[in-house]
């Protein structure tokens, strides 16, 4: 969406798309990159939609922290690359994709601490756009051919930290205090989204099928994904914690779509083209159709807190302020790709045999944003529909896990109400027994009579 790529007007519509499949030159690995370990929260995360079951020992946060520490994972990844002998490097054009979407979340970062600072409503617009940058981010890395445990460290701390901050301190925090229904302007635009996403759908199939055709694994299995994707937001229902989130999907939906065009190869080009030309002017509209909507939420402080689950890893402990300075004086002097454009890009390093790279792609971070709407009160169950496969049976498994522990707490609280019974009873039995030996004493004390004096020793002393 060209409107929030050059900051014209700032839309959450997302790339729905985890094109994965597209990319890597011959030099880009053709293996796919693992998960970051830490991306999402584990066991533990509180059921969502069920405000009640959070846990009582979560993370205070607020959003200047989460700002800052989402600094610091930037810093943390260009600190990394600079200490990596080449291997990561800002200067490589074929990491271009990469750098580029860093530099965009950077300028996000500032802009939105700013507006933040003074309770600007600017900041929504600048938050979605960071959306887009760390979606583009995430999409691009596995990508890059290089694999680097500390970068997947500071991606992950960086996914939870933005995720968190955009979640809550963006137009969706205020959003979720104002309640589960939908007022008449939001329920009209959502309707416009959703029409637009089943369109969506109809612009992928043609791509969908002619890879499927040619055996292209990759490309399938990434047109599958973003088709389901967009059929989430299309069938969302009319609450508003899945509107809520189908704003995010449809920024990282364009984050997604943006990485992607630089990995098309050339038997997709032209598809891809085509289809492009729609997806950019669609999410033109659906910028407008955001900024209409959110103009009447409130920016709340940021220095009021919310909390998150103790396993939502997101603090970067190893990186100072000089780190700061340092990376960003690194991107600013080595990345000169401003004006690369995808298509030649992809003209000058995607391939056609890339189509049958199948990536692992990161699923969209919507666990901590749902834990940010619960901390507001808004009750998630409809926004859990539109969860990936894996999320939601993590989902599943966490709230089975917590109604066992429940019953669990029950059971002991029952077996430790009986215990206190039966210590009861023995106590009043105890009293019992020590009332009746009591008792017995006092009769064996009371039949212990003085024998009578018959006086017949006395009388004789007397006659003598």
């Amino acid at each position: 969406m060209k409107a929030l790529r050059n900051g014209t007007s700032a839309w959450l519509l997302v790339n729905l798309i985890a094109f994965g499949s597209l990319a890597t030159g011959a030099a880009m690995a053709a293996t796919p990159a693992a998960k970051p370990a830490a991306g999402k929260p584990a066991a533990g995360k509180p059921a969502a939609g069920k405000p009640g079951a959070k846990p009582a020992a979560g993370k205070k946060v607020t959003g200047m922290q989460l700002v800052a520490e989402s600094k610091k994972a930037v810093g943390g990844i260009l600190k990394t690359a600079k200490a990596s002998g080449g291997k990561l490097d800002p200067k490589n054009k074929k990491q271009a994709p990469f750098f580029g979407g860093l530099k965009e979340l950077q300028a996000s970062l500032a802009n939105s601490e700013k507006y933040l600072k003074t309770k600007d409503k600017k900041a929504f617009a600048s938050l979605s756009k960071g959306s887009t940058a760390l979606a583009k981010v995430k999409t691009a890395w596995p990508r890059v051919g290089v694999k680097d445990a500390k970068v997947d460290g500071y991606l992950s701390k960086l996914d939870n930290s933005y995720s968190a901050l955009r979640s809550r301190y963006g137009a969706e925090g205020p959003r979720a205090k104002a309640g589960k229904e939908l007022s008449a302007k939001e329920k009209a635009n959502f309707a416009k989204i959703k029409a637009q996403q089943a369109e969506y759908k109809k612009k992928l199939a043609p791509m969908q099928a002619k890879a499927k055709q040619k055996g292209d694994k990759g490309m399938e299995a990434q047109l599958t994904r973003l088709i389901q994707q967009s059929e989430k937001v299309a069938n969302a229902q009319d609450t508003a914690d899945a509107y809520l989130t189908a704003m995010l999907l449809l920024d990282y939906q364009q984050g997604e779509w943006a990485a992607y065009s630089y990995y098309v190869g050339s038997d997709y080009r032209a598809d891809w083209a085509a289809a492009d030309t729609w997806v950019e002017s669609s999410y033109a509209t659906c910028d407008t159709l955001y900024l209409e909507t959110v103009e009447s939420y409130t920016v709340e402080s940021w220095e009021v807190t919310m909390e998150l689950d103790v396993d939502v890893d997101f603090a970067v402990s190893d990186i100072a302020d000089a780190d700061l300075a340092a990376g960003d004086a690194y991107l600013e002097s080595s990345y000169t790709y401003d004006e690369l454009s995808s298509e030649s890009y992809s003209e000058e390093f995607a391939t056609a045999g890339m189509e049958d790279i199948v990536y692992d792609e990161e699923d969209v971070n919507l666990d901590v944003a749902e834990e940010a709407w619960d901390d507001e009160g808004l009750e998630t169950d409809a926004a859990e529909a539109m969860l990936d496969a894996d999320d939601a049976a993590e989902l599943a498994d966490e709230a089975e896990a917590e109604a066992a522990e429940a019953e669990a707490d029950a059971d002991e609280a029952e077996a430790d109400a009986a215990d206190a019974e039966a210590d009861e009873a023995d106590a009043e039995a105890d009293a019992a027994d020590a009332e009746a030996d009591e008792a017995e004493e006092a009769d064996d004390d009371g039949g212990e009579e003085e024998p009578e004096d018959d006086g017949g020793d006395d009388g004789e002393e007397g006659l003598s």
